[in-house]
């Protein structure tokens, strides 16, 4: 199983990226995460350049979740939010409708914050994800708070959970999500919208 991880957050130090690249230890056996790592590269979203040859990075984008079987998003919570970056990669992965690769995708996520508060920008996420006709693992709930407190380095480089707690959800959620995937709960999700889009394009109002 091959999952796609994308952090929603930008800079150097980021304790969601710390997550992400944690994950493959927490994995079940047999899936495979492998990270995108170019959400800066993204041009704002213009439909004008959402043409049958977008931007290199939007195709190469959209190509990684096209090829994926789930997708893990780890994320800060903006402003009681989704973070603009993400925002953007999701209109990018939205449009053109009737081709949209993030249609039927299955999504697991995880939110991170140096603070209290995450579960506005879970929830943000997770309703866009599913609205846009995908399907989102509902279980556990994974908000760290307080993340700098929670994960850290070794002199080694390897990656440690202080807590036991967020470790061991981390691991439920990755299995349900590739129970999910297995079960083709994505797909399952995106056949409304599927439906929808052939009853348009047959009436002439879909493009």
């Amino acid at each position: 199983m091959r999952v796609l991880g994308i952090s929603g957050s930008l800079r150097a130090g980021s304790y969601n990226s710390l997550i992400l690249n944690s994950l493959p230890q927490l994995a079940p056996e047999g899936m495979k995460i492998e990270n995108y790592d170019g959400l800066s590269s993204l041009p704002p979203y213009n439909e004008d350049l959402d043409t049958s040859t977008p931007p290199d990075e939007v195709a190469r984008l959209r190509a990684a979740v096209q090829s994926a079987d789930g997708l893990v998003w780890v994320i800060p919570e903006f402003n009681h939010s989704v973070p603009g970056v993400v925002k953007n990669a999701i209109d990018w992965l939205s449009h053109p409708i009737s081709r949209a690769v993030l249609r039927g995708a299955t999504s697991a996520v995880i939110v991170a914050t140096r603070g209290r508060g995450g579960f506005r920008g879970m929830a943000d996420l997770a309703r866009i994800l599913r609205d846009l006709g995908g399907f989102v693992v509902p279980a556990p709930e994974v908000c760290v708070q307080f993340v700098d407190t929670r994960i850290s380095t070794t002199e080694a480089g390897d990656i440690r959970y202080a807590d036991p707690m967020t470790e061991g959800l981390i691991k439920v959620l990755l299995a349900s999500l590739a129970r999910a995937a297995d079960a083709g709960l994505g797909e399952h999700a995106g056949r409304a919208w599927l439906d929808t889009l052939h009853y348009l394009q047959g009436q002439g109002g879909a493009r």
